[in-house]
């Protein structure tokens, strides 16, 4: 945990300098995001109890070129046997990408490294490439495939949809929803098929030019039965469907 801790800090550090060192550069971005949520629920596994989670994020572009680092902050380490009451960061993600807009559609690739500290038996430290095509338009389709090449040997499919509506001024309802597919080639999950569905409701209340507030809720649950299993033995309350929520503050310039 320790390690995880010092590894986050000093890539923060990194993202921060990295931007001020190239603010000349063409097209530079960066962002700093704050999430507080009331469950982490990824790829239909509940990886938080009775707890939470605090997600930071931080990212600089370059153009097309982005860089990425993010982290899980739990209030009760509960995969920890002692069920540990103490904050702790448990997971660390490091992502980069390269992701051109034509216009009508956008499509691209990317890495990410994801660093855990939690005893799950579907969690083991690992990297990932992606690439996904997504159309501009209503609905805003995006298809994003990712492969393990590291742990495990698996793909996962992601198809979601998006689309935000003005309610006042600046401020947006922003709805959206998703479906994944696992293919195991290893046998490790025990299927293929469809995963888990999500869908989110939530607002886009800006202030000024670059802070936003995001208050959201969400709701994952099993596609088919085996899903249903799937997401039990892999969550760490041994259910398979959430209603979650909670709120982001966004710098972006």
């Amino acid at each position: 945990m320790k390690k995880i801790t010092s590894i986050f800090a000093a890539v923060m550090l990194f993202c921060t300098v990295a931007f001020a060192s190239v603010g000349f550069a063409a097209d530079p971005s960066a962002s700093f995001t704050m999430d507080v949520m009331s469950k982490y629920v990824d790829r239909g596994m509940e990886m938080s109890d009775d707890s939470v989670v605090v997600q930071p994020e931080a990212k600089a572009g370059f153009g097309d070129l982005s860089f990425g680092v993010w982290g899980n902050l739990d209030s009760n380490n509960a995969w920890d046997a002692t069920e540990s009451e103490d904050w702790t960061f448990n997971e660390m993600n490091l992502t980069a990408s390269l992701i051109h807009d034509f216009g009508g559609a956008k499509a691209g690739i990317g890495f990410i490294h994801y660093s855990y500290d939690v005893d799950n038996p579907f969690v083991a430290d690992t990297s990932e490439v992606f690439g996904l095509f997504g159309l501009n338009t209503v609905l805003n389709p995006t298809f994003t495939v990712y492969r393990d090449v590291d742990a495990l040997e698996t793909w996962y499919l992601n198809l979601g949809v998006s689309q935000s509506f003005v309610v006042t001024g600046d401020a947006t309802l922003d709805l959206a929803t998703s479906a994944g597919y696992i293919v195991d080639e290893d046998d490790i999950f025990g299927y293929d098929g469809f995963n888990e569905g999500l869908v989110t409701a939530g607002l886009t209340i800006p202030f000024g030019e670059c802070l936003s507030f995001k208050p959201m809720v969400g709701y994952s649950f099993p596609l088919t039965d085996d899903a249903d299993a799937f997401i039990k033995a892999g969550s760490i309350s041994g259910e398979s469907e959430y209603v979650f929520g909670g709120a982001s503050v966004v710098y972006a310039f």
